[in-house]
């Protein structure tokens, strides 16, 4: 999802930021938005967009190559980043992310299980070698 998003974005209007800056800095009336147009000239605003719309290209693709590595630092970053982009962006968009960053927190969660049963010498018992069932 977020590779498809990334790569999307990569055409000179995002990458220059002149699409976030007509979608986010002049349309948008949520969140900060109001208050840069009012607070900020234009050309800060363009210049603004062009950083943001650079940091969300490398906050996806940063994402979509974190399934490469095997670490719950990976999980937690991924679940940074998708915060930050729901509250940049809009909440209606959490709709679609909760699912992920879910997926996100199970994986740390059990992650951090498993490192502690082995740091700690204990065991799980598996109810499948003793022949019991679920």
């Amino acid at each position: 999802m977020f590779l498809g998003g990334a790569v999307g974005k990569l055409t000179p209007e995002y990458w220059n930021g002149e699409a976030f800056f007509h979608i986010y800095f002049l349309q948008k009336n949520a969140f900060i938005y109001p208050w840069l147009r009012e607070n900020c000239d234009v050309d800060t605003l363009r210049v603004m967009a062009a950083m943001f719309s650079r940091a969300v290209i490398i906050g996806e693709i940063t994402v979509a190559v974190l399934v490469l590595f095997f670490s719950r630092l990976t999980l937690h970053l991924s679940i940074v980043v998708m915060v930050c982009v729901v509250v940049i962006s809009t909440w209606y968009l959490f709709s679609v992310m909760e699912s992920l960053i879910g997926i996100a927190l199970a994986g740390a969660m059990l992650a951090r299980a498993e490192v502690s049963t082995k740091t700690t010498g204990t065991q799980v018992p598996d109810k499948t070698m003793q022949g019991e069932r679920f």
